[in-house]
């Protein structure tokens, strides 16, 4: 397994050269972009966990186009922001928030919680969501609560 969270901020051509690199191994079809089944085996050497669709969350957050592909671009600053994770562990639920709140709005309500939920696969009453709103804090708390039952059912 490769270690995401020790992968440093990109500060030289090399370490970039590194991701490319990587980016051209998982690239299995060699058309420059992956796709879900490229990505799921990321994800896989990465030793992601299967608490979340993580294959559909990095497609709704880096591919800005929702054309199914993500560029090296796009998977350069997906690998950045997993760096980022190390130092700033709200980091990535904040990206979450941002990509879920497609109004702009702030507050998740309804129609954007149903994906989000669907991705935290979390079972949901969808009449009982649509009634529902959630601000970026009570977004936080969620995930506290939900990653630490995921913690403490692995213990």
């Amino acid at each position: 397994a490769l270690p995401i969270f020790t992968i440093p901020i990109f500060e030289r051509e090399e370490q970039i050269e590194e991701v490319h690199k990587l980016f051209i191994s998982i690239d299995k079809d060699g058309n420059q972009v992956l796709d879900k089944s490229e990505i799921k085996v990321l994800l896989k050497k990465l030793n992601f966990p299967k608490d979340m669709n993580y294959v559909e969350l990095i497609f709704l957050i880096y591919d800005p186009g929702k054309k199914g592909a993500i560029d090296f671009c796009n998977f350069l600053t997906f690998i950045k922001d997993c760096a980022k994770i190390k130092t700033n562990p709200n980091y990535f639920p904040m990206k979450m928030f941002i990509a879920f709140d497609t109004d702009g709005s702030g507050v998740l309500e309804g129609d954007e919680l149903i994906p989000a939920f669907k991705i935290m696969k979390k079972k949901v009453d969808k009449k009982k969501v649509k009634k529902m709103k959630m601000t970026f804090p009570e977004f936080i708390r969620s995930e506290e609560r939900r990653v630490g039952k995921e913690c403490r059912s692995r213990w």
